[in-house]
């Protein structure tokens, strides 16, 4: 039996419209779709989404051949983090495969429409040399760094491989030699340097992602000649590096969160600099990351520890540089409230510590916020104070706020009636996503 929607366009059917006034109805409806739902990134090929998925597949042939054997293991990391046992869940290599075939395929493809418009967008985008001042590294070509913090499951880095793909063509014209070195025709490529950080042993995945990302694809044994002078990889080698470091960024101090995040690929420090530690740790800023990004992180931290939180996001505001963009995604809806307290008069504590409820329970749980809120509250200084200390804390604002979205679809290319991806291939079933985007700017 056909779909609906075709047996409606069935030339036998004498109660058919014609062609013409079934088109009329379709138009305004394309134009009114809301903001907030995010249809399939067209301007982005299904050809660089297929590559993207198999990056996945090159990069774990084996937990994705055998997918009932995938799906035991994918039960009993659920069960691990529905009980909020992290430790556990991240604790087997093998839990840290499943969990990167299965949720980061989808996220990497989320991330990649996110991600394209940041750069594309001028009055946010990283390229923007106001908006993130470019480091120079080797012959005049400028370095994008990027801290993706709770990024080792590696869908930040396999998306942010493939905008570099769409905004430097040439990666995918050169030869397989051209990408390995520096060849002349790479020199207006920028490079990518990206770092994640997370609280579990993430380096093995990162480390598969990088080289899948980095190496022309597997093909058959009974590929041609033809097919195998054009096989390139996503991007180049000599271009695109990765950094990992196992932390927990809850735990860090400013000057922690200062030397961890200039280990994104910087040079060394000379031994004069290595000498004086205010020039060496001014140098550490001077090597500050262009885009931070907290993908689908944020709640969990929350959920962890409020209070420690408020004071990751308080460091955070101390380490970064004027300019630096900061982007947070995550849930939307219920999944993503927060819980405030309301504030006890006789409490020494500051404004935010005494509002928001404790993880441990040591306060009573309140009314429930949206994360903007928060956000808004610790980056923006935004209160209920009256409104001379708005203009006050208006005049030393740490960040600006360049957009916010309570809720985003990110929809997958399907069929006419939504029934399977289509012409996206891949052995577990990809879903939709809904999330909530935040995006600021370190002001100076």
């Amino acid at each position: 039996m056909a779909p609906p929607g075709k047996s409606k366009a069935n030339p036998k059917n004498k109660t058919a419209a014609p062609q013409k006034k079934k088109k009329t109805p379709l138009q305004p409806k394309s134009k009114t779709v809301p903001q907030s739902l995010d249809p399939s990134p067209s301007h982005i090929s299904l050809e660089l989404q297929q590559l993207l998925l198999n990056i996945f597949l090159s990069g774990f042939p084996t937990r994705l051949s055998d997918i009932a054997d995938l799906q035991v293991l994918l039960q009993e990391v659920k069960g691990h983090l529905y009980n909020r046992d992290f430790l556990t869940a991240f604790g087997k290599e093998e839990y840290l495969e499943a969990y990167a075939v299965r949720w980061s395929p989808a996220r990497a493809l989320c991330y990649l429409k996110i991600y394209y418009d940041l750069f594309l967008d001028r009055d946010s985008s990283i390229s923007s040399s106001e908006a993130a001042p470019k480091s120079e590294d080797g012959a005049g070509q400028s370095t994008k760094k990027i801290i993706a913090l709770g990024g080792g499951a590696g869908a930040e880095i396999v998306a942010l491989a493939a905008v570099q793909r769409l905004l430097y063509p040439q990666l995918s014209n050169s030869s397989p030699e051209e990408t390995k070195n520096e060849s002349p025709g790479l020199l207006d490529v920028a490079k990518f340097s990206v770092h994640a950080i997370d609280i579990a042993s993430w380096d093995p995945i990162t480390s598969a992602l990088h080289t899948a990302v980095t190496t022309p694809p597997p093909l058959s044994k009974y590929a041609s000649a033809s097919a195998r002078s054009n096989n390139r990889p996503l991007t180049s080698p000599s271009h695109f590096a990765t950094t990992f470091t196992q932390a927990d960024v809850l735990a860090m101090s400013v000057e922690e969160m200062i030397k961890v995040f200039s280990l994104c690929h910087s040079s060394p420090p000379s031994k004069e600099e290595k000498g004086d530690s205010e020039e060496n740790e001014e140098r550490q800023r001077d090597q500050a990351p262009s885009l931070i990004t907290l993908m689908f992180t944020l709640n969990e931290l929350l959920a962890t520890s409020p209070s420690l939180t408020i004071s990751f996001l308080r460091n955070l505001t101390t380490t970064t540089k004027e300019g630096t963009l900061l982007l947070i995604v995550d849930s939307s809806g219920s999944y993503s409230t927060i819980s405030l307290a309301s504030k006890r008069p006789e409490s020494k504590t500051s404004e935010s510590e005494s509002q928001v409820s404790s993880a441990d329970g040591n306060e009573k749980e309140g009314k429930q916020y949206p994360m903007h809120f928060l956000l808004d509250h610790i980056l923006l200084g935004s209160s209920t104070a009256g409104k001379e200390k708005r203009d006050a804390e208006q005049t030393d604002k740490k960040w600006e706020k360049l957009r916010s979205e309570e809720s985003v679809w990110f929809r997958l290319p399907s069929t006419a009636d939504g029934s399977w991806t289509a012409g996206l291939k891949y052995p577990i079933k990809l879903e939709d996503m809904r999330y909530q985007l935040h995006l600021y700017r370190k002001c100076g």
